[in-house]
C-alpha cells in the first residue's frame, strides 16, 4: 500500500520479520524505502540487502532519525524495539518535538493491553485526556494509511500540555 501510494518509507533497515516484509512490499510496489540501521546490525548481517541503507552509530541515533524525520509513524506489531520506538515517538510528540501522526496497528488485538495501559495512564492522571489525540489506532495494516490521513492534529500549543499537574 505504501509503495503504491508513492509514500517514501523510513524503517529500521532489517531483513527479518515484519521489517523485511515491509521492505519487500514497498520495493516490489515501486515505492521508495530507506533503512536506518546501526552499524553493529550491519556487521551482524541483519541489514536488508535490497534497499538503500543509512548506517548510523547506534540505536539512539536510529530512533531520533526515524521519529524526527518522518511525516507520519506507523507501529506494526513487534517486540521490545518496536515498543521502545513507539513510546519514544509518543514522548517526542507530547513534548512538542514532533507533530507527526502516530498510528498503532492493532492487528488481532496485538496492542490491546498497551492501549488499556495508556488509558490507565490517563485515568491515573499521568497523561491528560487530550494526550489520547497523540495516537490513532488502526485495526489492521490495510487501515493504517486512512488512520494516518485522518489523525487528529497536534500543534505547537499542545506541547504546553506536557506538564501534568
Amino acid at each position: 500500500m505504501l509503495g503504491e501510494e508513492g509514500i517514501s518509507v523510513l524503517f529500521g533497515g532489517g531483513d527479518f520479520g515484519l521489517m523485511g516484509r515491509l521492505a519487500e512490499g514497498v520495493r516490489d510496489a515501486g515505492g521508495m524505502i530507506t533503512g536506518i540501521i546501526p552499524r553493529f546490525m550491519v556487521e551482524r548481517g541483519w541489514a536488508h540487502p535490497g534497499v538503500e541503507q543509512r548506517i548510523v552509530a547506534g540505536m539512539a541515533e536510529r530512533k531520533r532519525i526515524l521519529v524526527r524525520e518522518s511525516d507520519g509513524l506507523i507501529a506494526l506489531p513487534g517486540g521490545t524495539g518496536t515498543l521502545e520506538e513507539l513510546t519514544e515517538a509518543l514522548v517526542s510528540k507530547q513534548l512538542g518535538f514532533i507533530r507527526s501522526p502516530i498510528v498503532i496497528v492493532n492487528t488481532g488485538g496485538f496492542y490491546d493491553e498497551l492501549l488499556r495501559f495508556l488509558d490507565k495512564m490517563v485515568a491515573e492522571k499521568f497523561l491528560r485526556t487530550e494526550h489520547r489525540r497523540m495516537w490513532s489506532v488502526a485495526p489492521a495494516a490495510a487501515e493504517a494509511l486512512e488512520a494516518l490521513h485522518h489523525a487528529p492534529s497536534w500543534g505547537e500549543e499542545d506541547a504546553g500540555m506536557a506538564k501534568i499537574g
